[in-house]
């Protein structure tokens, strides 16, 4: 299996729901989306066999939370770092906000006379670009890595 896929059944849930006019549970993804594509990256460039063992194992290591292993990744453009960095350094608080139902959902449904979400545009344009720029950083990750990882991942499909 190619290690970040699980990233994009998470992007392929937020299109649902934002379909669905569900745009709070929406939002509440996009930290599940970002983490997803951070431990995939870090598998593939940062985790040694060790490291890996003890990920896979069924036990918790906090030394695997996403700072540490944004850390572990680097700031490097090559490896994603850079970007990888660069959200996480700007947006993790909100995103956890968003994930446990926070203050971000609680502002938008009691701004008027009825209780009823209304998130800003915006919001959700940037989280429909946040999906889309983690599609297009796996797919970039599966053309470096060669035909051997979309095969794998077309013939566990089926």
């Amino acid at each position: 299996m190619f290690v970040p896929e699980q990233a994009l059944d998470v992007e392929d849930g937020i299109r649902v729901l934002l379909k669905a006019d569900l745009p709070g549970a929406a939002l509440a993804l996009a930290r599940p989306l970002f983490e997803c594509y951070v431990r995939g990256i870090w598998l593939l460039k940062a985790a040694t066999d060790d490291d890996t063992d003890k990920f896979l194992s069924d036990k918790y290591y906090p030394e695997f939370d996403i700072s540490n292993l944004a850390k572990a990744i680097g700031n490097d453009p090559e490896t994603g770092g850079e970007w990888i960095n660069a959200i996480k350094d700007a947006h993790l608080k909100v995103l956890h906000d968003l994930t446990h139902g926070g203050t971000s959902h609680i502002n938008t449904r009691c701004l008027s006379n009825i209780i009823e979400p209304h998130y800003p545009e915006i919001h959700l344009i940037s989280l429909v670009m946040l999906g889309i720029e983690v599609q297009i950083r796996i797919g970039g990750e599966m053309l470096v890595r060669g035909d051997y990882y979309y095969e794998t991942i077309r013939k566990e499909k089926k």
